[in-house]
């Protein structure tokens, strides 16, 4: 807990995810204490993995019962997530948030690249994004695939309006002992959230992962240069120091 708050003393932005992507479903009230006690900035609504229909159904409760507490909390904003398991049913999604003033983000989640099979389809969904609702959302690209781990690279050309993405796929590879830009494939290991992987951690080569991802995200072909920007953290509500995911605000606007 107390790195997302030296984190928003340090004035990063502070996002806390809704913990479904682990498998854990929290309450509303659950969402808003631990959102308190992070200190963040952004909340992810609670959302149904592939499925549209509770997705928006779990957002218009959670948004009729906890908008007006999350915003005495301090909380700016709002994200939910494009659920749906075809672009059609994804846009259907996106067009029912449109009518809700308090969701300003769309988080375009990391399983439509399985789901849909095509490892262009966030940034296709992004493009729309700014299509048919030109400038009434944010975008955030919730997780990284490491079968399209340079999908974010192809982001900064092709859709560089998409405004952050957190991954755990540079510690990820520094975990098994990997370059980022090296190797290919390498996902999180198990019990990933119940080890002190700090511990173990290669410290230079998780630092070399995080510049070539940073890189990536700002187009760069190295990967190396230092990215410049503020820093978005990523937090699940299922808390814990052990589970941060911490990447720059990847885009220039």
């Amino acid at each position: 807990m107390n790195v997302y708050q030296r984190a928003k003393r340090g004035g990063d932005y502070v996002v806390m995810d809704n913990g479904i992507a682990e498998g854990i479903k929290f309450t509303g009230a659950e969402l808003l204490a631990a959102a308190s006690i992070f200190g963040a900035n952004e909340i992810v609504l609670p959302d149904t993995l592939g499925d549209a229909k509770q997705t928006l159904s779990r957002v218009r409760t959670f948004l009729e019962h906890y908008s007006t507490p999350l915003a005495e909390s301090g909380i700016e904003k709002m994200m939910a997530v494009a659920q749906g398991t075809a672009l059609q049913s994804v846009k259907n999604t996106i067009n029912a948030f449109a009518d809700m003033p308090k969701v300003t983000c769309i988080g375009i989640p990391r399983h439509l690249i399985k789901t849909t099979g095509s490892t262009s389809i966030r940034i296709d969904v992004a493009n729309w994004i700014a299509s048919a609702h030109k400038d009434r959302f944010e975008i955030h690209l919730l997780g990284a695939d490491a079968a399209a781990r340079k999908e974010i690279r192809w982001a900064a050309t092709y859709a560089p309006h998409i405004r952050s993405i957190d991954s755990s796929m540079p510690f990820n590879y520094a975990l098994a002992g990997y370059a980022l830009d090296t190797v290919g494939n390498i996902y999180r290991p198990g019990q990933y959230f119940d080890r002190a992987w700090g511990i173990t951690a290669n410290v230079d080569l998780v630092k070399h992962n995080i510049a070539v991802f940073r890189g990536w995200a700002n187009g760069e072909q190295s990967g190396l240069e230092k990215a410049s920007g503020s820093e978005v953290r990523g937090v699940s509500a299922t808390g814990g120091e052990r589970q941060v995911r911490t990447l720059p605000k990847p885009f220039n606007s």
